[in-house]
């Protein structure tokens, strides 16, 4: 298992950063121009957040944690959702598959929110990213 603090909360304060990295993912997802990340496409972020990260899983292992802080386990939780969120609109074929489309989006401007959201309470209890 992934262990929460030291990996996993990290990991996903990389992904926070990635997505606000918008030139990187942009030039990547949409010029297939990936240089400087493996999250080359949407699809490959859901697949290593929630199916290799075993997000779900770890998130109410994190929130039972007594040691690890509320603000940030409710911040990941945000962006989390938010990120599913996409995945459904893209799966239900609400949201354009093409990357420049879910890109330009609402819903990916949420992520971003989120992103930074969870970023800055990172900061404020004192944790950093893998990268």
């Amino acid at each position: 298992m992934i262990e929460v603090e030291t990996v996993w909360i990290p990991q996903i304060l990389a992904y926070a950063e990635i997505v606000l990295e918008r030139e990187s993912i942009q030039d990547c997802w949409v010029h297939c121009n990936c240089k400087s990340t493996s999250v080359t496409s949407f699809d490959e972020m859901i697949e290593q957040i929630f199916d290799d990260l075993d997000s779900d899983s770890l998130l109410e292992t994190a929130r039972s944690d007594a040691n690890i802080s509320l603000k940030i386990v409710n911040s990941i939780d945000e962006l989390l959702i938010a990120i599913k969120k996409v995945d459904e609109a893209k799966e239900s074929g609400s949201l354009a598959n093409a990357p420049e489309s879910l890109l330009a989006s609402a819903l990916w401007r949420i992520v971003a929110d989120r992103a930074v959201d969870l970023i800055n309470v990172a900061a404020l209890v004192g944790y950093k990213s893998m990268r």
